[in-house]
C-alpha cells in the first residue's frame, strides 16, 4: 500500500543546480526580503499614526473635561435663618 502524493500540494524537494536557477532563487529571495522590509516600515508608521491619534483624542477629551470643571459654578438661592455676631478674643498668655 503505497501512498499516492497529493496532487494539490506542490513541494520543491531539490535545490537549483544551474547558475540561472540559483540566480532566480537569489533574486526572488531578495525581492521578498525587500518587500517584507517595506511592509514592516509601513506597518510601523501606521501604528505610530494610530497611536498618536489615540493619544491626541484622549488629550482633547481631558482638556474639554478640565475646562468644563473649571467653569462649573454652583448657582442657587439661600435664606439667612439666624444672624449671630460673635467676637473672638485672643489672649496672649497673660
Amino acid at each position: 500500500m503505497a501512498r499516492e502524493p497529493n496532487p494539490r500540494v506542490l513541494l520543491l524537494s531539490t535545490r537549483p543546480t544551474t547558475w540561472l536557477g540559483k540566480l532566480a532563487v537569489a533574486v526572488i529571495g531578495l525581492t521578498l526580503l525587500v518587500l517584507a522590509f517595506f511592509f514592516l516600515t509601513v506597518a510601523l508608521v501606521a501604528g505610530v499614526i494610530v497611536g498618536l491619534a489615540v493619544i491626541g483624542r484622549l488629550w482633547w477629551i481631558s482638556r474639554k473635561l478640565r475646562r468644563a470643571r473649571e467653569q462649573a459654578a454652583l448657582d442657587g438661592e439661600f435664606t439667612v435663618v439666624e444672624r449671630r455676631e460673635s467676637i473672638r478674643r485672643i489672649d496672649k498668655g497673660t
